[in-house]
């Protein structure tokens, strides 16, 4: 149970009309005061809490939040729905799970199966929560597991264990022993691995699932029933490890996929589940560093969910044993530790640029699992980002959610477009009061006394000036503004405002009225304040409801194949939007367009008020759905085809601003064409190739000798189709030979030299002898592997983060790390090498983008330590910096040091 999930149990435990503090909830519940503060206040902000009271703030369950479950609409209750909803691919078996229980008189039997480890056993426990909270089932405590596989070398006892036993029936059955089947009465009977149920077994349970009655083994005459739903789970196929017999009487037949074709999505929320729940348990946070949450997310698990799971906890259990023996000073995990299995997910190819795109906004190299919740750095992982509005932080929200929609290829147009919308809602929450609740009551222990009153008396100067009284939601909204600008600016963070000439267009004498006010905080903090500022202060001055633009009717519907295409589009528009504007509707393989037009008809019949539809479709038969909503449902629509992101995110905003549905096709239709015509050549940077790759073959001897080596050499290694290639050359002519080394060395790289002779070249060197065996064939390829995993890592750097789109500084950053390994005297392994070249191209980034690096938690003992090493890399990072345009701070010449040291920091 997540941190924000204990909470609201806690308060609905309290009682009908029952209050408590922030302070006397986390004293209850062993929290941090902040952690609860924080979460009580999200709880408010989604109706489910209001607080009362001015010092102390008491806080309570609304209304609706108090009833029981039985009281609320399906959607609103259990987890089911919630881990659906954050498992996109289980999104359709759940729907049958669904289903099977709510099936008249007492639900469907089901049939699980999947490979190991895919999580059947977690999936069948809730079933049985939804059909608790579905009061299918009314006694909490029938759920009833049972492993056949524990007795498959004992059929009789297996089945006295289902079935239950009489007295005599078996030598050792002394006494009438009642079966699991009766145990479960009323509930849900789950038999995991129930291939290694003997032909008998499954028989016998023919005559309970026909008629519901069965017998006690040693039983002859009478009968017995009971009312229980079965689950059975399986490894194997049903139909070839069960009597067909048997499995045609459990119709309900659901494979669950394998952590392979789940997204990575959907990956990292188990991840962070795991090690959320592990501190839980250790009751202690869990750091972990972003290199290995790549890993984990990367790394090739053969047994599913269960051995992620395991692999975690192992993680955990060992990072916890270093802490009690005060190896380390907290529970962290960092990917040197890793084993080596887990440890490849860093250079896995599959899904690397997702991972990297997921992963790529953390600004420090450790993430923390405090139990709760994970700190909240994902930039691409929609199932962990709020659509709601971030109090007092404009600015990060603008800056997030315009990198975000570069990201997914938005024109700028679109970008202003939708930051406009976002703005507009940001002021809007501020406007009126909301459920009568005073938020200034918090002002003071929130920001502090200075901000507190420096904003009231800008909002008490600005009522005079406009002849108007302001609420108390905008006094605190201010406050949190103020609060958030004055440290944007104490941390050098510069102050944008992108709609700042429409602002002072649209409202000019709010915008000089915030120009005055402004003053006052420049003058109570000392500080300068830009002209983009009094843009944002103008806002919080406009009249309620002048921000509200009527929104259209017309609903955006996106249909297309493969599992989560369709809804991972439309969640990631509402996302990039702030508004559930898109939905979404998959097609998996086995179905066709008919199949899909059903599901979008049972959802427009329950939304009667839908007369106007955009359809967007990847491609083929789907352009079909357009006509049978004409025909059939008489919906006025439109349909274009060949959808993207950019497209599902126009027509989103196009919505959201009022447009009709003839003016928003046209608008999503110019997006089509504004892609056709980005062709090569056109304002748009030609692709890289990749660098080529050369191993010197040097000889004495004449061209046969050389031709045999080069033979052997292109034999036994994998160049890749022409990434590497061999060269030979002769050392009689020395002149020569360094000319034509020096040429390869401006065409490519020179990885790698065989020669029974030393060189100059600084790459690593196989004797003739070596270069013939095994083991030198050997330590070439690696040379090779390394060089096209780094070539990878060096496009999705590219594509990633944008800022260094400079080719000539992200090859910088390559020949740093190889001159500071020569100079250091370190041999740079594969590891190393990517590890320290991400690092350094992510900081080149956020220095680049203004923002701050993280502090080295022991600068002035690595200083004293390693006074050498230290001014070898500031050099080097003097040279990067003024080829990037930036100043590398000393913080980060230690954080680069670390790669070559690799001491742990914690």
């Amino acid at each position: 149970m997540k941190r924000i999930d204990r909470i609201e149990k806690a308060l609905g435990e309290l009682g009908p009309n029952a209050k408590i503090t922030a302070s006397e909830l986390a004293e209850k519940l062993e929290l941090s005061r902040a952690n609860v503060s924080n979460d009580l206040n999200q709880l408010c902000s989604a109706g489910i809490s209001v607080k009362s009271g001015v010092k102390p703030v008491y806080y309570s369950l609304t209304e609706s939040a108090q009833k029981k479950p039985d009281e609320l609409p399906i959607e609103t209750v259990g987890s089911f729905d919630r881990f659906l909803q954050e498992n996109g691919s289980l999104l359709r078996i759940g729907e049958l799970a669904k289903a099977a229980v709510l099936y008249p008189p007492q639900g469907m039997h089901i049939m699980l199966f999947g490979e190991t480890g895919v999580g059947k056993s977690m999936f069948a426990r809730m079933i049985f929560d939804y059909a608790v909270v579905q009061n299918r089932i009314t006694d909490p405590e029938t759920f009833v597991a049972f492993n056949c596989a524990d007795y498959a070398n004992n059929p009789e006892l297996l089945l006295s264990q289902l079935f239950g036993v009489i007295k005599g029936a078996y030598t050792g059955a002394d006494n009438d022993r009642s079966g699991l089947l009766e145990q479960a009465d009323g509930g849900i009977l789950f038999l995991d691995e129930v291939h290694w149920l003997p032909p008998g077994g499954q028989e016998t349970l023919f005559m309970y699932i026909d008629h519901g009655k069965f017998r006690r083994l040693g039983e002859t005459e009478s009968t017995r029933t009971a009312r229980v739903m079965l689950i059975c789970a399986t490894t194997e196929e049903p139909e070839s490890a069960l009597l067909r017999t048997f499995t045609r009487r459990i119709p309900m037949h659901i494979k669950i996929p394998n952590l392979e074709e789940r997204t990575v999505e959907e990956r990292l929320g188990l991840v962070t589940t795991f090690f959320s729940g592990e501190s839980r348990r250790l009751g202690n946070p869990i750091k972990v560093s972003v290199n290995s949450m790549r890993a984990l997310l990367g790394y090739v698990c053969p047994n599913n969910v269960g051995q992620l799971k395991s692999d975690i906890q192992l993680l955990c259990a060992l990072a916890y044993s270093d802490y009690l023996s005060h190896k380390k000073d907290s529970i962290s995990i960092s990917s040197y530790g890793l084993p080596q299995n887990i440890r490849n997910g860093i250079f896995v190819e599959k899904n690397r640029r997702k991972i990297w795109s997921i992963l790529a906004g953390i600004p420090s190299r450790f993430l923390t699992f405090d139990g709760g919740s994970v700190s909240p750095y994902f930039g691409g992982s929609l199932s962990h980002v709020s659509l709601g509005y971030p109090d007092g932080d404009i600015y990060g929200l603008i800056e997030r959610r315009t990198e975000e929609m570069r990201r997914v290829g938005a024109s700028q147009e679109q970008i202003d477009e939708i930051i406009s919308q976002i703005m507009d809602g940001y002021y809007e929450q501020y406007a009126a009061p909301r459920n009568g609740v005073e938020y200034c009551s918090q002002d003071e222990s929130v920001m502090g006394a200075e901000i507190a009153t420096t904003s009231g008396k800008m909002l008490d100067m600005a009522a005079r000036e406009l002849g108007r009284t302001f609420n108390e939601n905008i006094r605190y909204g201010l406050a949190l503004h103020l609060n958030s600008a004055i440290k944007r600016i104490q941390r050098g963070l510069p102050i944008v405002n992108p709609q700042l000439r429409n602002i002072q267009e649209k409202w000019p004498d709010l915008f000089k009225t915030a120009q005055q006010i402004l003053t006052l905080a420049e003058h109570d903090f000392n500080i300068s304040l830009p002209p983009d500022e009094a843009g944002f202060l103008a806002l919080f001055l406009v009249p309620k409801g002048s921000f509200i633009v009527k929104r259209s009717p017309v609903q955006v519907i996106v249909a297309a194949h493969g599992t989560g295409v369709a809804t991972g589009l439309a969640r990631t528009a509402n996302w990039l939007l702030g508004a559930e504007v898109i939905e979404g509707f998959d097609v998996s393989p086995e179905e066709n367009f008919g199949i899909c037009f059903r599901k979008i008809k049972v959802f427009l019949e329950a939304h009667k008020e839908i007369n106007e539809v955009l359809l967007l479709v990847d491609m083929g038969s789907l352009v079909n759905i357009s006509y049978d909503l004409d025909r059939e449902l008489g919906i006025r629509n439109e349909c274009l085809s060949l959808v993207s992101t950019p497209h599902v995110v126009e027509a989103g905003s196009k919505v959201l601003l009022g447009y009709s549905l003839p003016d928003i096709y046209e608008a999503v239709r110019g997006v089509s064409l504004r892609i056709l015509n980005e062709r090569p050549g056109q304002n748009k940077p030609k692709e890289e190739k990749a660098e080529k790759l050369y191993i010197l073959a040097l000889c004495t001897t004449g061209e046969g000798s050389a031709r045999v080596l080069k033979n052997h050499l292109n034999k036994e290694l994998e160049l890749y189709d022409g990434l590497c290639e061999v060269v030979t050359l002769q050392i009689t002519d020395k002149r020569e030979l360094a000319e034509r080394i020096e040429h390869l060395g401006v065409e490519g790289r020179i990885i790698g030299v065989v020669s029974a002779f030393s060189t100059n070249v600084p790459v690593p060197h196989v004797s003739l002898t070596d270069g013939m065996s095994p083991g030198g064939i050997k330590q070439l390829q690696k040379l090779i592997d390394t060089e096209r995993v780094f070539e990878q890592i060096r496009k999705n750097i590219r594509e990633t983060l944008p800022s260094l789109g400079n080719t000539q500084v992200i090859g910088e950053a390559r020949g740093m790390i190889e001159r500071i390994g020569r100079a250091l005297e370190v041999e740079l392994d594969m590891e190393m090498l990517i590890g320290a070249f991400c690092h350094i191209c992510c900081m080149l980034d956020r220095l680049k983008q203004g923002e701050k690096v993280g502090d080295f938690p022991d600068i002035q003992g690595w200083m004293q330590k390693y006074p050498r090493e230290i001014t070898v890399i500031r050099q080097e990072c003097d040279s990067l910096a003024a080829t990037a345009g930036v100043v590398i701070p000393l913080d980060e010449v230690c954080y680069i040091l670390s790669f070559f040291k690799k001491e742990s920091l914690l």
